[in-house]
């Protein structure tokens, strides 16, 4: 299948890169109404790049628009220009293509399990990062991870797939609150009529606006507390947990992910306070510390009994592979004693 790409974007150089490692697609060219947008190419896809007028004289069997909210201003400047509308497709429209080609000859795709899509693929996500690679940091970095359908990630289907699995969370009326929440999983929360808050330390982002350090809400108040790659980001890690604790129900439960490096222990020190800093010893400039093996005593000695649910002691490479998770991701489920 020979496709050129429409825009030059973030997503569309990523996309560019998932779809040119592809032994069944032939990429083109990439082209976009705006020239400048090519100085933004990698330099090696550079030549690749094409100027609208150049479109027509290329062979090719679909233009893919990479961003589905400029998709109608593209068909209709295309097919004003002469192009057939056929010819014009979103990335839903291609991974339908994708999928359909792929069952006629037999091919095992990946799978999300959030929408339920197969998919050609995973899109990347994140940013690449020194650190990260050289301390093997999972849940953090660049990498393929998106789906081409649903937009979830790598970790929210990870998430997803424990709390399906393993708990009880959405079968049984609760009351949950979920920080810094995930659109795909409140979507799925707020489908069955529980009572669901969401919140965030910043205005506009959720239900309320909350700092995980001095909550509002009443004791013993919470089911389940849903606190995804957030507890990196807090510099005292002490009174969050504390907090969460003092508002979950006795037997409530505390579902927390974070960045972690399996090779070593937790590593924070008091002194490092600059963005350059932590940017040196944690891999993000907001980040308070770099969570390791010991995140289970670690958690634990706030009184929850821990439980870890990594996805090497639980799945194949095989099964890992097929969700599109992180390889040794993990989730814990700390449950007030």
């Amino acid at each position: 299948m020979k496709i050129l790409l429409y825009g030059c974007g973030s997503r569309g150089r990523k996309l560019f890169n998932n779809l040119n490692k592809m032994d069944n697609i032939e990429m083109v060219g990439i082209t976009d109404r705006n020239i400048e947008s090519m100085v933004t190419l990698e330099e090696e896809n550079k030549s690749l790049f094409r100027n609208i007028d150049e479109v027509f004289g290329l062979e090719f069997d679909y233009v893919l628009v990479t961003l589905d909210k400029h998709f109608e201003d593209v068909f209709k400047e295309l097919t004003l220009a002469g192009l057939a509308g056929n010819k014009i497709i979103s990335l839903n429209e291609f991974n339908k293509i994708f999928v359909d080609e792929s069952n006629r000859q037999n091919r095992i795709l990946p799978k999300c399990g959030l929408c339920g899509n197969y998919v050609f693929g995973w899109l990347l996500t994140g940013e690449k990062n020194d650190l990260f690679e050289q301390k093997s940091v999972i849940g953090a970095g660049l990498r393929n991870g998106i789906c081409p359908v649903c937009g979830s990630t790598d970790r929210l289907r990870y998430v997803y797939y424990i709390l399906k699995k393993y708990t009880n969370i959405f079968d049984v009326n609760s009351s949950i609150l979920h920080f810094a929440p995930e659109m795909k999983l409140t979507e799925e929360f707020r489908k069955r009529g529980y009572e669901y808050i969401t919140a965030d330390l910043m205005e506009g982002r959720a239900d309320v606006v909350a700092d995980i350090t001095n909550l509002q809400f009443k004791n013993n108040y919470f089911d389940w507390i849903i606190c995804n790659h957030v507890m990196e980001h807090i510099k005292n890690e002490n009174k969050a947990l504390y907090e969460i604790k003092r508002c979950l129900k006795p037997g409530g439960s505390l579902i927390i992910t974070v960045p972690i490096c399996w090779e070593e222990d937790t590593y924070e020190e008091d002194d490092i306070v600059t963005n350059a800093d932590k940017t040196l010893y944690y891999g993000q400039s907001d980040h308070e510390r770099l969570y390791g093996r010991d995140i289970e005593a670690r958690f634990g000695k706030y009184g929850f009994d821990v439980k870890r649910y990594k996805n090497t002691d639980i799945l194949n490479q095989a099964e890992i592979n097929k969700n599109g998770f992180i390889l040794g991701d993990a989730v814990f489920i700390c449950t007030k004693m």
